[in-house]
């Protein structure tokens, strides 16, 4: 995703960071974060099958980290089941269980750019 400057990618981190605190729930496997040209990308991958929770959850977390940029900045957020295949990076991994945890469906992950 790389066209960004090291504040932006800082700021973003910490939101994500924020956003999360006691929005982990059983089901989210991890959630990456990539931020270009003022758009911010969240992924969030869950057990299988996808949920409304769980698109309601990732929209919630989204709104934190969205309202904490200034105004002009848009937000894509994405939920994917983990059964789509490897898990795959943007800028960061913002958060993401242990393999152990996540179970022997969890595909591997791929690393970003």
């Amino acid at each position: 995703m790389n066209a960004h400057t090291s504040n932006e990618l800082v700021e973003l981190k910490c939101s994500i960071q924020r956003a999360l605190v006691e929005q982990v729930t059983e089901r989210l496997v991890a959630v990456t974060c990539g931020i270009k040209n003022k758009g911010i990308t969240i992924i969030g991958y869950f057990d299988d099958p996808v949920t409304d929770k769980d698109v309601e959850l990732l929209s919630d977390i989204a709104g934190e980290v969205l309202a904490d940029f200034p105004e002009g900045y848009t937000l894509d957020e994405i939920v994917r089941s983990v059964a789509e295949g490897p898990l795959e990076a943007l800028d960061f991994w913002a958060f993401m269980r242990a393999p152990s945890a996540a179970g022997p469906d969890v595909p591997p992950r791929r690393e970003g750019p």
